[in-house]
């Protein structure tokens, strides 16, 4: 190992209070600080685990273990063979309620010596973290570093058996707590602002609400409490995103399904990835909305008859909703689409009717009625001008063979 990388290395140790280890070429390992190790007598940094698979030779990795420690992994091998570990550490204290569920869910029985544990372990923000990896790599390879090139592998979440659109990368470094406003004003800014990439830099690291920052929502129930916590974000996500241009009604439907989603999780890890995948679904809709070419009447418009297909809908009741004139909304709606109102009612419920010969056993008929075709006859023509061929031969083609 050279020389410098040791010297510098030791010197890191003696500023940091924390542990560092480097992993020489042959295997062995040079120590720096005191180890300090679980109650379980895991090898010390679980370096047979999980060194080989998390060095990645280009990037940093910040890793958190299923009971919230952390590590740093950074491979040497652009500067001398060899690689190094950092910790292991915290992120901020962890109150001893939410550490007693966190080692819960994860099996965990000799909690007192847990707690000793944890006590040992130096505590370092996760702004620190990335300020720490940022002079390594300045220092050791005369190369700057972003923070987006600081990979994040995070343990402690397990995502719930309901499918998730994808998962959350990268870390969080500031926490929405009752009493700091100005990470709260900054998390609901890249809400408002439909900025994904942003807020998915700082959604990933450990747990939102474990802080000792954060008011206890329920004193008895720490799962009660992250629930609480979670629905009172959803909340102000929800008023964000409206005020980025998202529909009312919208924004309002996604918090519902998410509030009400929160009481089917069993574990604080579970709702920690439940609150999280609503931030981005808020933030997202946002950038939707400011991708698409179309006013926000235009898009509300869209949206209301989107949900409004199983009732009879007339122009006049969206233009109504909307507090706008019919003959203004469908001036607008005909220049922004190319197709009237009328027209885009049809085609959305044709659609719907697609939907519904394929994937529900009902009749022709019974599909006319749910989505207010005057009769069988008037279906099947609306359908066959649409589509070229009629509803029978549709599902022929698409369900029989």
């Amino acid at each position: 190992m050279h020389y410098t990388t040791a010297y510098f290395t030791s010197l890191l140790e003696k500023l940091t209070d924390i542990p560092f280890t480097l992993i020489h070429d042959d295997a062995t390992l040079t120590h720096y600080g005191a180890i300090v190790s679980p109650p379980n007598n895991e090898p010390p940094l679980f370096i047979d685990h999980y060194v080989p698979s998390y060095i990645n030779p280009k990037q940093p990795i910040i890793y958190i273990t299923p009971h919230l420690e952390r590590f740093i992994f950074i491979s040497l091998e652009a500067h001398c063979p060899g690689k190094l570990v950092i910790g292991p550490f915290i992120s901020s204290v962890i109150p001893k309620e939410f550490l007693h569920s966190v080692l819960n869910d994860t099996a965990v029985c000799d909690y007192p010596k847990y707690i000793d544990y944890y006590q040992q372990l130096y505590t370092l923000s996760s702004e620190k973290q990335h300020a720490l990896i940022q002079l390594i790599y300045f220092m050791l390879f005369r190369q700057t570093l972003d923070e987006i090139d600081i990979i994040i592998q995070d343990n402690w979440l397990q995502l719930p058996e309901k499918k998730m659109s994808s998962t959350l990368e990268a870390s969080l470094k500031l926490q929405p707590t009752q009493h700091c406003i100005a990470t709260e004003q900054q998390f609901l800014y890249l809400i408002k602002e439909g900025k994904s990439d942003d807020l998915t830099v700082l959604l990933n690291q450990g747990p939102l609400f474990f802080s000792d920052r954060v008011g206890l929502l329920s004193k008895n129930d720490t799962l009660r409490h992250y629930k609480n916590s979670s629905i009172v974000c959803i909340a102000l996500a929800t008023r964000a995103a409206v005020s980025g241009g998202v529909y009312t009604e919208e924004a309002y439907n996604l918090s519902d399904f998410y509030i009400q989603s929160l009481e089917d999780c069993s574990s604080t890890s579970s709702a920690d990835v439940l609150v999280k995948k609503a931030l981005l679904d808020f933030t997202q809709l946002v950038t939707h909305q400011q991708h698409t070419n179309l006013s926000p009447h235009v898009m509300h418009a869209k949206y209301y008859i989107k949900n409004h297909l199983y009732d009879v809908l007339k122009i006049k009741d969206v233009a109504d909703h909307l507090n706008l004139t019919p003959n203004y909304l469908s001036a607008c709606f005909k220049k922004e689409t190319g197709d009237s109102l009328a027209i885009y009612i049809r085609k959305k419920r044709i659609s719907e009717a697609k939907q519904l010969i394929l994937q529900q056993n009902m009749s022709y008929i019974e599909i006319a009625i749910l989505l207010k075709f005057h009769d069988h006859s008037h279906f099947s023509k609306i359908f066959k001008q649409e589509c070229g061929i009629s509803p029978k031969t549709y599902k022929e083609q698409h369900v029989d063979k």
